[in-house]
C-alpha cells in the first residue's frame, strides 16, 4: 500500500468540505496560452471528455480504499449528523479512473460541488437530497445498485456487507452506461495556475480539520517531496490500496 501525498485546500458549503489536489512537482504547469485542466489548472490531458466523480467511504472501519492517491480533487465533507465523513474522488475523465472504492451513497453536497464540471455521478445508491437533486436537474448517475457487477466488483468474502469498486476500464465496457459516460463540454472557465505560498511565509508543518467529534482529517508536511501526507483521525497514514 502507498502513502497518499495531497496539496491541500480547504473551503466551506455547508459544512466544510476539503479539497486536496496535486502539488506541481510532478507535472509541468501549462503556459498561459495551452489549454488548462479545470480541476487542477495543470496541462489538459483529456480535452472533452466529461470529468468523473466517485464517492467511497471513510469510515474508520475502512481501512481497504482505493483510487485516492490518483484523484485530481478529493473533496471530503461532514454530510450527516453523526455519521463519518465521505470522500469524492474526482477525476478528469472516465478514461483517468483507476480501481476506486469503496463506493458509497452519492450526496447531493458533491454533485452541486461538481455541478459546473458537468460530473459524471457514481455511486452506490443515495440519500433522498441527492436523489431529490438528480431528478430535479434530470442528472444520470451510474449507480452500483442499479448496475451491478456489469460496471462494479465486490469481494467474494463481502457478501453481507459489500465492500464494492469500480474503474474506468469497467465502467467503459459497459454499453449500457455509455450514454451516461458521452463527452460533454465543461461549463467553467478554464482554472488559473495555483497560487503558492510566498517567500517567507510562516510554515504550516500541520494541519487539522475537525469534522466532528472522533472526526478529524490531518496533514503532515514531507519537506522531501514538497508535499502533504493525508492523516486519520487517530494519526495513520490515510492509504491507496
Amino acid at each position: 500500500m502507498k502513502r497518499i501525498w495531497n496539496l491541500a485546500l480547504g473551503t466551506a458549503v455547508l459544512c466544510t468540505a476539503l479539497l486536496c489536489g496535486c502539488a506541481l512537482s510532478g507535472t509541468t504547469a501549462p503556459d498561459s496560452a495551452a489549454p488548462t485542466d479545470p480541476l487542477t489548472g495543470q496541462e489538459l490531458q483529456y480535452p472533452g471528455e466529461r470529468t468523473a466523480a466517485v464517492v467511497i467511504d471513510n469510515a474508520a472501519s475502512s481501512t481497504t480504499q482505493w483510487g485516492i492517491g490518483s484523484a485530481s480533487v478529493v473533496l471530503e465533507a461532514l454530510t450527516e449528523s453523526g455519521q463519518p465523513t465521505s470522500l469524492c474522488l474526482a477525476y478528469p475523465s472516465v478514461s483517468a479512473m483507476p480501481t476506486v472504492g469503496p463506493v458509497t451513497l452519492g450526496q447531493d453536497l458533491y454533485w452541486r460541488l461538481l455541478s459546473g464540471q458537468e460530473v459524471l455521478p457514481i455511486q452506490r445508491g443515495a440519500g433522498q437530497f441527492a436523489r431529490n437533486y438528480l431528478d430535479y436537474y434530470n442528472l444520470r448517475a451510474v449507480d452500483a445498485l442499479e448496475v451491478g457487477r456489469n460496471a462494479f466488483s465486490c469481494p467474494a468474502g463481502w457478501s453481507n456487507a459489500p465492500l464494492w469498486y469500480t474503474s474506468g476500464s469497467a465502467l467503459s465496457s459497459t454499453a449500457e452506461d455509455s450514454s451516461a459516460i458521452s463527452a460533454l463540454p465543461a461549463l467553467l472557465p478554464q482554472a488559473k495556475e495555483p497560487r503558492l505560498p510566498e517567500s517567507g511565509s510562516r510554515d504550516a508543518e500541520q494541519v487539522q480539520i475537525n469534522f466532528a467529534p472522533q472526526s478529524t482529517t490531518g496533514f503532515a508536511y514531507d519537506a522531501a517531496s514538497g508535499t502533504y501526507g493525508m492523516l486519520r483521525a487517530d494519526g495513520t497514514a490515510q492509504l491507496d490500496a
